[in-house]
Parts: structure tokens; C-alpha cells; sequence
């Protein structure tokens, strides 16, 4: 999965809290300048090819121009938001159809069919996301496979309407201002009509709608515990390539003039999806690559074999290029980038904590309270009437076995697991209810036993995509800076985190709860696979965080390190509190020692 998100960047080019180890960030890559510069050669070739009076090349690139513009849609549906769609051809064919009937049946302008298509279009991609986007990857792409094989069949059954197998014949071309467009005119229209399309899509997938919709590709629970909603964010990138495809059919019909149902049956939508992951699926450039290679393939695959090419394009790029063409420059340029900043980064933060530890005041106020919370998993309680108070400025700790439901109290507190008795509040709100990003937008941030970042995103992305999303009000640039700098990784905010060592990671996820602002952390097992200089500030980190009048709930195996950290501690066994105070207290509870801690 190629990965070219890019948003602005308050690092770009500085050098401050470089490392020996970490190397200076470079301003450009390799996977970075290719984007412009095959899409300035594209354009720029594409313009030059009516010099050449060959017809057959003029009409192929506006081909490729108009199947750009749906795969560059189905792009941002399966490569960044991470639903496959094998659907798109219908869709596309759907704009196509819906254009034609307007433009012939009812005698309409060509400018009211396009719109037409494209609220059509959107209509359907609606009606088919709203009750499929919930569901697993496969089952969303088995979904849109359906939808296209009963489309290919209204095709030819509703022949009052499609005209049956022999289609519609005589669509008016592209007409502007009164006047039909031909030749060189309409060429330039559908070459300018991709151009613009692709300068939209890069707008967005540049921003942090982008990111964000690398992150639910990535992770839904990690994009739930930043605030994102998974299934909106994948109902936009729907909506959004529905509404390409569509605009890109009701030009294709005034293009080609005649429409025959056979043209958009599954075989399309499966050109369609091979030309995304032939270009490479999750790159903005991509489909600038992968459309001209497979209409290559397509048209020069003797008659009758088409299916066959597309088959044996899929074999041959599963085994030699499964993350595409834009994959290959990716690898290359990673490893160009590791020459220059160095292939192993493992200098740990170094975190200087506050000076002397204020007690909590006893009139701290609270902030996430949990009472009588109970949670099964069949015949299993995770949690038995668990009662749980975080004050601001304080660290309650929470240790017990493995298993005996600290996790998922993290998790019903946050709202990813939902309590069937008792009540969670948030500052005097009942949230019980409530989805985990409310939670995340009203101020809970989460970590996890293992950090839950988005791998091929750099640091930076990681942290910025958090603090972008929605709930907290001021700069996100501004808060993301300094969550990096609390957490002690700015000089690693160009790195990819699947670069960076368990150990750092963990301070990489904490700066992504910090950019938020929260009022309340939830951490489980920050501790876990520390020693050394990384415990210490880590335990640095927690204290600076409580300074900030942070509430913090605290899960941990490691009781030396909750002892030091914790304002107080509350035990679990088999579901239920079976201790709580301070933390000498709990060393001595008979109870405790019995069920955990040990003689």
C-alpha cells in the first residue's frame, strides 16, 4: 500500500532536536517529486497529441482521460479509505445512461444531464453505502459486485428506458454556450475536464481529510480513539467517488456518441480496480500510471481475450508488483531516504519531569467517573460492578492479573465496549451511550497495550492526522508541534513510524493524545517492553502530563513504576475491585499481596 499523504508541515526543513541518530529530514523524496512530475508529462504529452492529426491517439487519450477521472475516484474509496469496490463500472455507467436518457429522451442540454448524472450517481452510491460501508472489507466488495451485476441486467430488461441490448443511439455531444463541441475542441474540453478532476481529488487527499481516511484504512479503533467516525469517513470518500464516476459517464456518453450495456458490465469494473492497483493502490499518481498501461493491454489483447489480459495483468501483478508501479518508487526512495538519515533509530526521548510532585488537591475536580460498570463476554464477566474515579492533576493506577478486565474497562470508559449496567460520566455527562470518538471529542484520549499508528505514515502524519480531527479548538499544527515536543520525538517527525522501535513508539502515540488537548488519559501498558532511559522518561512524561492537571488512568503489569507514578491504586481480580488507596497502602493490603503482588 503506497502511502503520499502529504499536509503542511512546521517542521519542513528545520533541524532543531536533530539527533546523531535520527540524520537531517530531507525536504524532498524521490516518491515525493514523482507525483508532479508524471502528472506535468501526462498533461504535457497530452496536449501535444493533437499536433500529430492521428486520430486513433486522440481518441484513446481521451479514454484514458475519462477512465482516469473513475479511478481516480475508485482510488480514493478502496486505496485510501480501504473498501474495495468492484462496483465502479456500474457507476460509471450509471452517469453514462442517466446523461443520455436526459439528452435524448427529454431533449435537455448537455449540462443538465451532466448534473443530472452526477446527483444520480450520488443518489446511488448513497442508497448502496449508507447500509454496506458497516461492513468488513470483503463483504463491502461482494456488496458492490452484486450492485454491479444487477445493473448490467436492468441494462438489458428495462429496454422502455436502457433500449435494451441496443442501447442509445445518438447522444448530442458536449455542447457549451450553444455550441457542440468536436475535434480538437471537445479533445481539449475532456483533457481540461481530467485535469480538473485530478487537481480536486489531489486538494483533497493532500488534506487531512486524507490522512484521516489513511488512518480509518489503518485502524478503525485507532481513528475511533482520536475521534473519527469510521463509517462517515468512509460514506465521504464514497460519495465522493460515486460523484466522479458519474460526472465521468455523462461525458464519456456525449464522447462516444452511442451506448451499449455490454460496455459496462463486470468486466469494466474489474479493469477499473486493476488499473488502480497497477498504478499503485493508495498513491495520488497512480492512476496516472496505471490507466494508459491497462487500455495498453486492453487494446492490444487480440479480440475475444480481453477477460484473459485483465486475468493475467492481476497474476502478474499479485507475484511482481503487488503494491504497483507507485510501490516500486516508493521502496527506491525509502531506501534513498535511509542513506541520507540513517536506517536505525535508537536514541530514546529524553524527558525532564517536573521539579518537586505536588500532592492532588482535595478538592481536584473529577473528571471521568465509572460506577457499577458491568460487561460480560458470554458466560465471562470482564467487569463485575467496577467503580472507578480519574481527578484532574491526579494518576490512578490500575493493576491486577492478566485477565481480570483492565482493559476492558479502558475500553467501556472510552466507549469502544459498552457497559449493561451503570454509568460512566465525563465531567457530570453521562456518556454511557455514547460512541468512543464523542468520547475522544469530548476529551478522553487512549492509548493502547500496543501503539496503533498508521505504519507507512511519518511521525508527523501520525500526530498532525489526530490533532486535525474533530473536538479540540485551536491550531492543530501549533498543538501537534508541541505534543511532539512534550513527548520528546520532533526529531523524528519525518520518519515513518514503521521505522521507529517499539520503545519510541510509545512516546510517538502519547504526543498523538497529547495534540488533543485531553482532560483525561487512558493508558494501557505504557510501561510494557520499557526499561532504562525510556522508563525513566516515560515516568517523566506522566508527571509532566499530571502537572498539566491531567487526569490519568493508569494500566499497568509494572508495580514499581505504578508505585512511583500513581497518586492511588485500585486492584482487580476476576471482574472486581478488591482494593483501593494510595500506594503504600496497597503494598500492604493482605488482599493485594495475596492476588497479585505476591511476599
Amino acid at each position: 500500500m503506497t502511502q503520499d499523504v502529504q499536509v503542511t508541515d512546521p517542521f519542513e526543513g528545520s533541524t532543531a532536536d536533530a539527533t546523531e541518530t535520527a540524520g537531517p529530514a530531507p525536504r524532498w523524496t524521490l516518491a515525493r517529486v514523482m507525483g508532479p512530475v508524471v502528472a506535468v508529462v501526462t498533461v504535457g504529452a497530452a496536449l501535444l497529441v493533437p499536433l500529430t492529426g492521428n486520430l486513433y491517439y486522440m481518441d484513446l487519450v481521451q479514454l484514458i482521460a475519462l477512465y482516469y477521472v473513475v479511478v481516480a475516484g475508485l482510488n480514493v474509496v478502496s486505496g485510501y479509505a480501504g473498501q474495495l469496490s468492484v462496483g465502479h463500472g456500474a457507476l460509471f455507467g450509471a452517469g453514462a445512461y442517466i446523461s443520455a436518457i436526459l439528452t435524448t429522451r427529454y431533449d435537455q442540454p448537455f449540462w443538465v444531464g451532466f448534473v443530472g448524472a452526477v446527483v444520480g450517481v450520488l443518489v446511488m452510491g448513497l442508497m448502496l453505502g449508507v447500509p454496506s460501508l458497516r461492513l468488513a472489507h470483503l463483504y463491502f466488495a461482494m456488496m458492490t459486485l452484486g450492485f454491479a451485476i444487477v445493473f448490467s441486467q436492468v441494462l438489458l430488461n428495462w429496454q422502455a428506458v436502457t433500449g435494451g441490448y441496443l442501447g442509445i443511439i445518438g447522444v448530442p455531444p458536449v455542447s457549451l454556450f450553444g455550441q457542440d463541441l468536436r475535434g480538437d475542441q471537445l479533445y481539449y474540453f475532456i483533457v481540461g475536464f481530467a485535469v480538473v478532476a485530478g487537481l480536486l481529488v489531489t486538494l483533497v487527499l493532500r488534506g487531512r481529510r486524507g490522512l484521516w481516511w489513511r488512518i480509518v484504512h489503518d485502524d478503525e479503533v485507532s481513528a475511533r480513539a482520536i475521534g473519527l467516525s469510521p463509517s462517515r469517513s468512509k460514506l465521504t470518500a464514497f460519495a465522493i467517488s460515486a460523484v466522479l464516476a458519474g460526472a465521468a459517464g455523462s461525458v464519456y456518453a456525449s464522447f462516444i456518441l452511442v451506448l451499449q450495456p455490454d460496455t459496462f458490465d463486470l468486466h469494466l469494473g474489474l479493469v477499473l480496480l486493476v488499473m488502480m492497483l497497477l498504478g499503485g493502490s493508495g498513491s495520488l499518481w497512480g492512476p496516472l500510471i496505471g490507466v494508459p498501461l491497462m487500455l495498453l493491454i486492453d487494446n492490444l489483447a487480440p479480440s475475444g481475450t480481453a477477460t484473459y489480459a485483465v486475468g493475467a495483468a492481476l497474476i502478474v501483478l499479485t507475484i511482481l508488483m503487488p503494491r504497483g508501479a507507485a510501490g516500486l518508487v516508493a521502496v527506491l526512495s525509502d531506501r534513498i531516504q535511509e542513506r541520507r538519515m540513517g536506517s536505525v533509530v535508537t536514541a530514546v526521548p529524553n524527558i525532564s519531569g517536573p521539579n518537586e510532585r505536588q500532592p492532588v488537591p482535595r478538592d481536584s475536580a473529577t473528571i471521568l467517573e465509572g460506577s457499577g460498570l458491568k460487561k460480560r463476554y458470554g458466560g465471562v464477566a470482564a467487569l463485575d460492578g467496577v467503580d472507578l474515579v480519574a481527578r484532574a492533576g491526579s494518576v490512578h493506577a490500575v493493576i491486577g492479573p492478566n485477565g481480570c478486565g483492565k482493559t476492558t474497562l479502558l475500553n467501556v470508559l472510552l466507549g469502544l465496549a459498552r457497559s449493561e449496567e451503570g454509568a460512566v460520566r465525563l465531567e457530570g455527562e453521562d456518556v454511557t451511550r455514547r460512541s468512543a470518538q464523542y468520547g475522544a471529542r469530548r476529551g478522553i484520549g487512549r492509548t493502547f497495550q500496543q501503539p496503533r499508528l498508521s505504519p507507512e505514515l511519518t511521525v508527523w502524519e501520525n500526530v498532525y492526522a489526530a490533532a486535525t480531527a474533530p473536538g479540540p479548538e485551536g491550531d492543530p499544527a501549533r498543538r501537534a508541534h508541541e505534543a511532539l515536543a512534550t513527548a520528546g520525538v520532533t526529531h523524528l517527525a519525518h520518519r515513518k513510524a514503521a521505522d521507529i522501535p517499539h520503545a519510541i513508539l510509545r512516546f510517538v502515540e502519547i504526543a498523538r493524545v497529547l495534540s488533543r488537548r485531553p482532560t483525561v488519559v487512558l493508558m494501557d501498558e505504557p510501561a510494557g517492553g520499557l526499561t532504562g532511559e525510556a522508563l525513566s522518561s516515560l515516568g517523566a512524561l506522566i508527571a509532566t502530563m499530571r502537572a498539566q492537571g491531567v487526569a490519568i488512568v493508569l494500566v499497568e503489569h509494572n508495580v514499581p513504576f505504578v508505585m512511583g507514578a500513581a497518586d492511588e491504586v485500585s486492584v482487580m481480580e476476576s471482574g472486581r475491585m478488591i482494593a483501593h488507596g494510595g500506594p503504600a497502602e496497597i503494598r500492604r493490603n493482605p488482599a493485594v499481596i495475596a492476588a497479585y503482588l505476591g511476599s
